[in-house]
């Protein structure tokens, strides 16, 4: 008689994939960086027209949810488990300090924003808006689980 103690078992987490196949999860992909685009240009205005922008985790959060909607279930969530990226020596942060190192990311680009400017005729903020994206985008990569090697 076998025992409930006795069977061997093994948990697996579920795949986060929302997408059918590789063609289709390109056409998400081509979608959502149009999407990101237009969110981008969004902020741009608003800060164009007076408001002010500081750069916060939620506004990566929502572009990286913007970037993996309907492709992956865990889209604008920090990752929660290790990640390895296959094809280059780079080791992504552990997992528990991305919170961190986003905020940190954040903070310095909001409050350097000299380090951002590339045009004298854009304003401080446009130039924290605009910036950001080429400037600390890289490091967001990182920190968040996206789906290809070197994004």
């Amino acid at each position: 008689m076998v025992r409930k103690t006795d069977i061997r078992r093994d948990s697996e987490p579920r795949s986060h994939q929302l997408f059918g196949d590789e063609d289709q999860k390109a056409e998400l992909e081509a979608r959502n960086g149009l999407l990101q685009f237009d969110e981008v240009i969004r902020l741009v205005g608003e800060v164009e027209q007076g408001a002010s922008f500081r750069l916060r985790p939620s506004t990566l959060s929502t572009l990286h949810r913007i970037a993996i909607q309907d492709i992956y279930s865990c889209a604008g969530n920090y990752r929660t488990s290790p990640v390895d990226i296959k094809g280059t020596d780079h080791q992504p942060p552990l997992w528990q300090d991305v919170p961190r190192l986003i905020e940190e990311m954040c903070d310095y680009v909001s409050f350097r924003p000299e380090a951002l400017r590339n045009s004298s005729s854009l304003s401080t903020q446009s130039c924290i808006v605009i910036g950001f994206r080429s400037s600390a985008w890289s490091s967001a990569n990182s920190m968040y689980r996206f789906t290809r090697p070197g994004r």
